[in-house]
């Protein structure tokens, strides 16, 4: 179950290889990918199954629900199947599978077909968000930036950013301080073996996943001009100095 994180794809390639080896379905998991390229590509031509998010935070949304899509025909009537009750289509209030209610509502799809049709529109805008970020602190090497490269186009999701040699604490605390100043951030996705349900399945050491989760944050890329990005850009690096100082 590959995850396209924060709207950057995974190495398809190499994953399907494996998955043959091995004689597995790809599950893609690409909430926050859509629109995201993989080797010239929309993300969503590849795996097994595909799932997509249409919360209010993704590009497009219908206020909450996805969208899954499949490769295979068979597949995609048994998860019709399973999202109406697991009713059968001939027979009325017969059940075949056990199911239950995934179905998304007239008013929604209407609200996410009219998205749709500006969805280029969108990615046009969160490019431009995106680019102006890069331009601006690019320059300053306590930040990584997520990765660039020639097989894969990132769908402008979150700009995240991962603060060099900052901890959870200090990471939290600029988040707090940027908040302070009207600027709202977002955290880095917790790593599955510092959550005590999925440990039990984790083995090995994730030092890693450990440090990334700690040390990064999302800004702000919906609904905002160069004005509020030079705002957001200079209050971010003035409180990373400060918080640098201090922790040195």
């Amino acid at each position: 179950m590959p995850v396209h994180i924060y709207g950057q794809s995974c190495r398809l390639d190499e994953i399907i290889q494996i998955a043959k080896l091995k004689k597995l379905y790809v599950i893609e998991d690409a909430a926050e990918a859509l629109g995201g390229v993989y080797k010239g590509k929309k993300i969503g031509l590849r795996g097994d199954c595909v799932c997509f998010s249409f919360f209010a935070n993704k590009i497009i949304t219908t206020g909450e629900g996805g969208m899954a899509v499949f490769k295979r025909k068979k597949y995609s009537k048994t998860a019709n199947l399973i999202k109406n009750h697991g009713m059968s289509s001939k027979i009325f209030y017969y059940h075949t599978v056990a199911g239950s209610n995934f179905r998304m509502t007239n008013p929604q799809a209407a609200i996410g077909l009219a998205q749709l049709n500006r969805i280029n529109e969108f990615y046009k805008s969160r490019e431009k968000i995106f680019n102006y970020y890069d331009k601006k602190l690019s320059k300053f090497n306590l930040i990584r930036f997520l990765p660039k490269n020639k097989w894969s186009k990132n769908s402008y999701w979150l700009y995240t950013i991962i603060v060099q040699n900052f901890k959870k604490k200090e990471r939290d605390n600029l988040m707090k301080k940027l908040l302070a100043k009207g600027i709202e951030t977002r955290p880095g996705f917790v790593a599955f073996d510092q959550m005590e349900i999925y440990k039990k399945y984790c083995k090995g050491s994730f030092s890693v996943s450990k440090k990334i989760s700690e040390s990064s944050l999302s800004l702000p890329t919906t609904s905002i001009n160069y004005e509020d990005q030079n705002y957001i850009i200079l209050q971010l690096l003035t409180e990373i100095k400060k918080l640098y100082k201090v922790k040195r």
